[in-house]
């Protein structure tokens, strides 16, 4: 008997950026949440942080590493993508984000604007296959 995995392996692919967006971005027009037991502060959810004009390079930057991504790991052809959500996370000393997906999207990904070295490389981008669909 043979057949498609129903959880299949996840596929994750680091990236670094060119440079630190940490000291471009103004977090100060940003609202945040927090959340009943939880230390980290998000933005609102459904804002889509990545069509502000302040994170246009971050954008753009986080396209580039999706179109690799997309060509290189998952071979994937395709006419266009889009990003469906984006938001802000941030966690106090040692907080992190774990490896998850989101049933909406091909690909998630996540930035680390400033992290421990122990944990992660500083401005690092980390995308991970979430959920494939195809009609």
């Amino acid at each position: 008997m043979s057949g498609i995995p129903l959880f299949p392996t996840g596929i994750v692919q680091p990236y670094t950026a060119p440079k630190s967006f940490m000291n471009t971005l103004d977090f100060s027009k940003l609202t945040f949440e927090r959340f009943d037991g939880q230390t980290k502060l998000r933005t609102k959810k459904f804002n889509n942080i990545l069509l502000q004009p302040e994170f246009q390079e971050v954008k753009a930057w986080i396209q580039e590493c999706a179109e690799d991504f997309l060509d290189n790991a998952l071979e994937m052809e395709y006419e266009e993508f889009f990003f469906t959500e984006s938001w802000l996370n941030i966690s106090g000393k040692g907080g992190y984000q774990k490896v998850h997906n989101h049933s909406n999207s091909i690909i998630s990904g996540t930035l680390y604007l400033k992290s421990e070295e122990a944990l992660y490389a500083r401005y690092n981008a980390y995308i991970q296959l979430a959920s494939i669909s195809r009609a």
